[in-house]
């Protein structure tokens, strides 16, 4: 390719990057940027390529750290109501934390994304090695959380 060529297609490049960037379609602006070697410069070009990365991997790779990265990642308001509807109809019983224990560390897992819990002043503990009650209590208070922002949420 000559000299003019690879300037023509840099500058379609960047035209079409300044366009992504404009219509905040943030794969293409992630996609151009990591071609053309740019760094994003504003706020909210740093955010717009973050999301961009975020989308560019979901897509592209089934990694498993990475859905857990985006499923941490997701609107809160549908996380609250995945949790709330994954307790309801598995039906737990916090009254009883040895009930249902891995369908409590599943949901942990799976719909809140974690993978330790706190158990002490800056330790932190993997889901499988926590204690039934430490796994009862944290899920509980994410439930009942959930359930309050549900009820401001709709007022």
């Amino acid at each position: 390719m000559n000299f003019f060529m690879e300037m023509y297609f840099l500058e379609e490049a960047e035209r079409r990057r300044k366009e992504a960037l404009s219509n905040g379609n943030s794969r293409l602006f992630f996609k151009l940027s990591e071609e053309l070697g740019m760094s994003p410069e504003t706020q909210y070009e740093k955010d717009l390529y973050a999301v961009g990365s975020l989308e560019y991997v979901s897509e592209e790779s089934t990694n498993k750290e990475h859905s857990k990265l985006l499923s941490k990642l997701k609107n809160r308001a549908t996380r609250d109501r995945e949790l709330v509807d994954a307790i309801n109809f598995a039906r737990l019983n916090f009254k009883s934390p040895e009930s249902s224990l891995n369908e409590k560390e599943r949901i942990l897992r799976e719909v809140l994304g974690y993978e330790r819990l706190r158990t002490g002043k800056g330790q932190f503990t993997p889901l499988e090695d926590c204690k039934p009650t430490r796994i009862n209590m944290m899920l509980k208070k994410e439930y009942n959380l959930a359930i309050k922002r549900m009820k401001d949420d709709s007022r």
